[in-house]
């Protein structure tokens, strides 16, 4: 049924049709080339780095040391082929390592895949992907870029590569360095020079300029003595114009030792602030500076903030210390898993990491200051937002699993399966469907190579790191490889449940003798319900005979009346 002008749009259709396969033509004899190269590339040496079309240098557990020292400066990505999130990032890193071969700069990107480089993960404690690393003349330095949505564009990782490579912007007038000093917000960094700047001081500030809290608060140099006597200052000197404390400025001479760690750490306390109160205004404050360790005091009284502001004149630097009151920001109470429990409380997290943990006892300096110190050594638990373990949790093959239950769950001597969810999601409510047929087929296999499923609901549990950013999702941990690069990611075979379970039964090195050792008592069990049926059916058919015979009768009789 073409209609009013039909074959003409038919004949269009053609015309795109044909074209769209000619362009598929070319991409396949593309592909074609694309794996010729790689199977040429595969006979490089492990020692080295592969090179490819891609600006992006891929490394290997034997060729990064070598990438790292040629390098003046490298960004490295540790990535996994499986990771949504790594996946989300690539086309921009790839954009980004155009951008900078581009413009000539001296950063070079690189990735290395956790999945084949175990001894690299380890070696530099790599638990999250994607995990950056910056090095700079052959060292690994703590800065790196923040994973954070706004960041994952190209742009901004040329930005932050340039920043951190480039020697600190040079200025050059007395307008220029007061509209600097204006702007910043609410600290910059500011080194007065000679003309040609050298010694111990400068080169304390040229690495305190490289180091993480210059991604937070800009470092400027001024080489003009006129500037810098304009502002009173002597030279060689470095100052903090700062904010933090007095929106008018306070202005603050470094005198620390000579060393970038020491100058950064300076630079880093006159930024911060010694209690941010956040109100309506300005509660989206604390989403700022991602890379900081954050105390955060939750429905004060008088006691607690005195408390906690004892503890910031002794920390501050350290940790921001940040006071919110209830009800200042709906987005903030949600994220940090506030309860409504009446009583001050106090959390410590780092943005960046979405780590949060739960200070529990008496609100006083001395405690605090205790609990702080633990948590510097890592001896503190990691809190999660959880909702309350159902008693029948257990009930059926598909488990229920919370935010408190997951890591248990998952790190069980078992082969274990975990699918995320939204369960209001219909998406969701049919891969539950299935997934619990398939762990109901997963029962009936040898118990020794247990295989157990369970279910988490996102909208009322977090789940640690937070790298699950889909519902569903669907990961799966071997029995004796719960540490990265696992978990494996199933979601996608679960379009087709017979792929899910071949993939299952691959990944926990279920044979088919293993697998068919319950299931022939399951295939003979139904085999004596076929045949008792058919007994059954045997024994009413004399019944069944009778009863049409009598019903023909019947119909003859009222059509014989």
């Amino acid at each position: 049924r073409t209609g009013k002008g039909g074959e003409a749009r038919i004949a269009s259709s053609v015309v795109i049709f044909e074209e769209h396969m000619q362009r598929k033509c070319k991409r396949h004899a593309t592909l074609l080339l694309l794996v010729g190269a790689l199977v040429l590339g595969s006979a490089v040496g492990d020692g080295e780095a592969k090179t490819t079309t891609s600006d992006v240098l891929v490394l290997t557990d034997a060729s990064l040391d070598e990438a790292v020292g040629k390098a003046s400066h490298l960004l490295l990505e540790f990535y996994a082929p499986w990771c949504g999130r790594c996946q989300e990032v690539a086309p921009a890193f790839e954009e980004a390592a155009t951008e900078l071969k581009r413009v000539r700069s001296v950063v070079q990107l690189a990735k290395i895949d956790i999945t084949e480089n175990p001894k690299s993960v380890k070696r530099f404690e790599v638990a999250s992907f994607p995990t950056f690393k910056w090095f700079v003349g052959g060292k690994l330095t703590g800065a790196k870029p923040a994973t954070t949505d706004a960041s994952r564009t190209a742009e901004s990782m040329v930005d932050w590569c340039q920043r951190h490579a480039d020697p600190p912007r040079v200025i050059t007038s007395a307008e220029e360095l007061d509209a600097a000093i204006e702007k910043a917000s609410p600290l910059i960094t500011v080194g007065f020079f000679d003309t040609d700047p050298s010694g111990p001081l400068y080169e304390a500030f040229l690495q305190g300029a490289e180091a993480e809290v210059a991604l937070s608060f800009p470092f400027v140099t001024v080489t003009d003595s006129a500037v810098a006597a304009a502002r009173g200052v002597q030279v060689p000197s470095v100052v903090f114009f700062s904010k933090a404390e007095n929106p008018q400025g306070i202005e603050t001479a470094y005198t620390g030792p000579m060393e970038g760690e020491a100058l950064a750490e300076a630079a880093k306390n006159a930024g911060t602030p010694e209690l941010l109160v956040l109100d309506e205004d300005n509660g989206d404050s604390l989403f700022e500076h991602t890379e900081h360790h954050k105390v955060i005091l939750l429905f004060p009284d008088e006691t607690a903030e005195k408390a906690v502001r004892s503890v910031s004149k002794k920390l501050k630097g350290r940790y921001d210390f940040v006071m919110v009151k209830r009800g200042t920001n709906k987005h903030l109470d949600k994220w940090i898993g506030m309860t409504l429990q009446a009583g001050p409380q106090i959390f410590v997290t780092k943005i960046r990491s979405e780590t949060r943990f739960h200070f529990q006892g008496e609100m006083e300096a001395d405690a605090i200051a205790e609990w702080l110190g633990k948590y510097s050594e890592d001896d503190v638990e990691e809190y999660f937002i959880s909702q309350a373990l159902p008693a029948d949790w257990d009930a059926k093959e598909l488990k229920v699993v919370t935010g408190s239950s997951f890591a248990a769950f998952s790190k069980q001597d078992a082969h274990v399966v975990v699918m995320f969810c939204v369960p209001p999601k219909p998406a969701c409510r049919e891969a539950a469907q299935k997934l619990g047929k398939i762990a109901e087929y997963f029962a009936l296999l040898d118990p020794e190579e247990r295989v157990v499923f369970g279910q988490l609901d996102l909208q009322k549990n977090q789940v640690p790191h937070n790298d699950v950013k889909e519902a569903p999702t669907i990961w799966m941990w071997p029995r004796g490889k719960k540490e990265p690069p696992y978990p494996i990611d199933l979601t996608a075979e679960l379009a087709e449940p017979r792929a899910m379970v071949s993939q299952i039964k691959k990944a926990a090195g279920i044979t088919a003798s293993k697998a068919r050792l319950n299931e022939d008592a399951y295939v003979a069990a139904a085999k004596r319900f076929k045949a008792a049926v058919r007994a059954l059916q045997g024994d009413v058919q004399p019944a069944v005979d009778a009863l049409l015979l009598a019903a023909e009768h019947l119909e003859a009789s009222q059509a014989g009346q």
